[in-house]
């Protein structure tokens, strides 16, 4: 059993967990592009560069960015991280900003040290560092999450999915900065907390109903995690 991890709500980590999830990304931050477990490499799977992967739509919303996931979770692990992706919980109830992880540009380290906070901002693929709305502390998402618990009784997976999706988008449009755009919206670490809940939300909704996915989903091939 111990290859299995289990994601923590990013606002439940102990100090030690949080301080692994900080080094980590911070060690991702320091690797070569060409390396692949470098978070310069995981981040342009996404929206590129060279190439846009993602999905919003029908067929592969929840399944490629589920596989973009585990891709970034394993890189997490070859840098030494030893707990699993944790997730943002914007969905379970009225909540107000992001996690507080993510908020300060600093934090104090291990060795007592105040240095860049990494779930502050990443690298982006341009040059310098991602940005956030100047309001996105005071945001507001508890209208998704009345959104969210209303699709959960959903009996149809093409359904559940697409009134899933305008929630997702609309926490990337609340967020702001680079987070509003597909090209960069990967390169804020915050993106990877927030589809790590979006991850969370559709292993419930499973849980519920269980069944197949629809033919078109089943055989969607999630490029490029072949």
């Amino acid at each position: 059993m111990s290859g299995i991890h289990h994601r923590k709500n990013i606002n439940c980590l102990s100090s030690d967990e949080l301080h692994d999830l900080r080094e980590a990304f911070a060690a991702m931050y320091e690797l070569p592009a060409s390396n692949p477990h470098s978070f310069a490499k995981q981040a342009s799977f996404h929206g590129g560069p060279p190439t846009s992967y993602c999905r919003h739509g029908a067929p592969g919303f929840f399944t490629w960015h589920r596989a973009e996931l585990k891709a970034f979770e394993d890189a997490l692990r070859a840098v030494g991280c030893h707990i699993a992706l944790p997730f943002w919980d914007w969905s379970s109830g009225p909540t107000t900003g992001i996690p507080s992880a993510c908020r300060n540009p600093t934090y104090v380290n291990r060795s007592g040290n105040t240095v860049p906070n990494p779930l502050y901002a990443g690298p982006r693929a341009s040059g310098g560092m991602t940005t956030r709305s100047a309001s996105v502390d005071t945001a507001s998402f508890g209208d998704l999450s009345t959104s969210v618990q209303a699709a959960m009784s959903e009996t149809s997976f093409a359904t559940f999915q697409s009134l899933i999706n305008g929630p997702h988008g609309s926490v990337h449009v609340r967020v702001g900065g680079d987070m509003g755009s597909v090209p960069t919206a990967s390169y804020d670490p915050i993106f990877y907390f927030h589809h790590a809940n979006v991850d969370r939300i559709w292993a419930r909704w499973q849980l519920l109903h269980p069944g197949s996915l629809p033919a078109a989903e089943a055989s969607f091939e999630l490029p490029p995690f072949t």
